[in-house]
């Protein structure tokens, strides 16, 4: 890859810094090794033990190459196998930021530079960019592999090549051939498809700055990202599990600025709380102005992933203005898959949704149904200090999701309910979403203050349909 852009800038790699990409590219991922930080052997530990490991590893990567550079295969020289170990360090996502931010642009080794924050980014997009199903190895023996590891093992199982190449402009180009089993439903591949671009994406708006500065150029690398999809009759199907991990992991995506709320909304949902999301639409309704909605969803991944749930969501709220509690209790029971004929009233269609739950085999259900503050005081009043409880008293493992304009109509007067509010980005927040589909200092240039959080979402889903097209 490097190689590649070489001939297109004005101060291509050295060979010392050839090493040290070369080294940091073939020991980035031995802090995998690396177990006697969680205190457990291998034979003992549990799914959230390895995916400790998972998680903490660019950091034992580096402890390990600075520390004993020779059992790495390194020469005996400090200098140089800090920096390497540096390097190594920066290919994790969580890790990059703070580690180039605390090298200097230059360091020194063996009489020569090492443009350390170059070949960080370099190292982590090669990383990202190493999704080939060769890198999926189906383990033998019966061996513990935690969802998040199906989850990854799919999406390199789905990937046939990755070719890279530069255009005219010296501009890095980057081109995927994906192949799904033929039964996964269309909507599931587009979901994976959208998971790996949008993390490419994310990668590449992550690393510009690095890239930009070492190889003196605006966009080293094109967000424009070029996809062959095939089916095949063959094909690894993922288990439903490894499939809430990326419909989490994509709902995540699209959030703004959410963060906080997010792990706030997430803690209540799971420990029990009736909690609803508040934020505003528009006067007509068809703008989802500060991002409720797609809180509401992601949020709604997250419990159902860290929960082993289901979801039950009663699509009622946004078309349906004049919606009552039992238009919300019968889009509970269809997404619960009941047959029941005509049922009226709200007594008899809650007695029929406490026995569905109770009839059904999973482990937990999530009841979703968006603004709730369509139905009239007395339906609301119903839905919270009756429905519900009935509900809970019947069923342990139930969890109550809504969302509400910003004022008026929540369901705050029950002891057991928290309300989360969503609101407008910051100037950081918007560059960071926008740099994945456009350079970082266009990004950096949009009024985030001045405009709504829909304003930049539309702004994000224009880019992206033009990127899929091969345009910008």
């Amino acid at each position: 890859m490097a190689r590649l852009m070489e001939a297109h800038i004005a101060h291509p790699l050295s060979l010392l810094e050839k090493y040290a990409l070369w080294a940091a590219s073939m020991l980035h991922d031995v802090g995998m090794q690396m177990l006697t930080h969680t205190q457990k052997p291998l034979g003992s530990m549990s799914s959230s033990d390895l995916n400790q490991v998972r998680h903490e590893h660019p950091a034992q990567s580096e402890l390990k190459i600075s520390s004993a550079p020779k059992e790495c295969g390194l020469p005996d020289d400090l200098p140089l196998s800090e920096w390497i170990g540096s390097i190594a360090r920066a290919h994790g996502t969580k890790y990059y930021r703070e580690t180039v931010s605390q090298q200097t642009e230059v360091a020194y080794a063996r009489g020569g530079a090492i443009r350390l924050r170059l070949l960080s980014a370099l190292v982590l997009l090669a990383d990202e960019l190493d999704l080939e199903y060769s890198r999926a190895v189906p383990s033998s023996g019966d061996v513990l592999m935690p969802v998040v590891s199906q989850a990854h093992m799919f999406k390199h199982q789905c990937v046939d090549a990755v070719r890279v190449s530069v255009d005219a402009s010296g501009r890095l180009q980057v081109g995927l051939y994906l192949t799904f089993n033929d039964s996964l439903a269309v909507e599931n591949q587009q979901m994976v498809e959208r998971w790996i671009v949008e993390k490419l994406q994310q990668q590449i708006g992550m690393i510009e700055p690095e890239l930009a500065q070492g190889f003196q150029r605006g966009e080293p690398v094109s967000r424009a990202i070029q996809r062959t999809v095939r089916t095949a009759p063959n094909r690894v199907v993922p288990s439903q599990d490894a499939l809430n991990i990326i419909a989490k992991e994509v709902a995540e995506s699209a959030l703004l600025n959410h963060r906080v709320a997010h792990k706030t909304a997430v803690e209540a949902v799971t420990s029990g709380s009736v909690v609803t999301i508040i934020g505003q639409l528009s006067a007509d309704h068809s703008l989802d102005q500060h991002g409720r909605e797609d809180l509401l969803e992601s949020v709604a991944q997250t419990v159902r992933c860290e929960m082993s749930a289901t979801v039950w969501r009663a699509q009622v709220g946004l078309i349906n203005l004049g919606a009552n509690a039992e238009d919300i209790l019968t889009g509970w029971l269809n997404a619960g898959g009941a047959q029941f004929r005509q049922v009226q009233g709200r007594e008899s269609l809650l007695q029929l949704l406490i026995d569905r739950v109770a009839a059904a085999d999973v482990n937990a259900v999530i009841f979703v149904a968006p603004q709730i503050d369509a139905l009239t005081e007395g339906e609301r009043t119903w839905l919270l200090t009756t429905a519900i409880p009935a509900m809970q008293a019947n069923a342990t493992d139930i969890r109550f999701l809504f969302s509400a304009q910003a004022a008026g109509g929540i369901l705050t007067t029950a002891e057991n309910a928290t309300t989360v509010a969503t609101g407008n980005p910051s100037d950081s927040d918007v560059a960071e979403y926008l740099s994945r589909v456009m350079p970082n200092e266009v990004a950096k240039s949009m009024p985030a203050a001045e405009s709504l959080y829909v304003h930049h979402r539309l702004l994000y889903q224009r880019r992206q349909l033009a990127l899929a097209e091969g345009g910008l």
